[in-house]
């Protein structure tokens, strides 16, 4: 028995992990691979905060982010089923340890940059990060 393929990208609310979104459902689709959608709110950011509040917001607002995902993964690429799922930790780090805890991944799909103003300036620190560590083809979307 073979295990189906999947497709990983990582996304927040840029433009281009939209992008970087609407290549990985393209390509899952094409290759009847799942497409595996996730967030991940850099720890950082959270540990700034000494709010508890703060935080159920931002992982409720990445939650509902992803359901808009899967929602259009479902209404334009006409997929069953699309996993989902928000972390929170360093983002390069949490993406490359998901790549190598499952050996089913075999693309991941991320925007050259993300919602930092400095990363906008040069390619992304986390996608720099994967492209050097990830155990599989990546895919960056300008």
């Amino acid at each position: 028995m073979s295990i189906k393929r999947k497709i990983l990208v990582a996304v927040d609310d840029s433009d281009q992990a939209r992008d970087a979104f609407v290549e990985a459902a393209t390509i899952a689709k094409a290759k009847e691979a799942n497409l595996y959608l996730i967030s991940v709110i850099d720890e950082d950011i959270l540990s700034n905060r000494e709010e508890s509040d703060y935080s159920h917001s931002l992982v409720g607002q990445r939650q509902e982010l992803l359901n808009n995902y899967r929602q259009l993964a479902k209404d334009q690429f006409d997929f069953d089923q699309v996993n989902a799922e928000v972390f929170v930790g360093e983002p390069k780090r949490q993406i490359i340890h998901l790549l190598k805890e499952d050996p089913a991944f075999e693309l991941i799909v991320v925007g050259a940059t993300g919602k930092n103003a400095r990363e906008r300036l040069f390619m992304g620190s986390v996608s720099q990060f994967v492209v050097r560590h990830s155990p599989v083809s990546v895919l960056i979307v300008r």
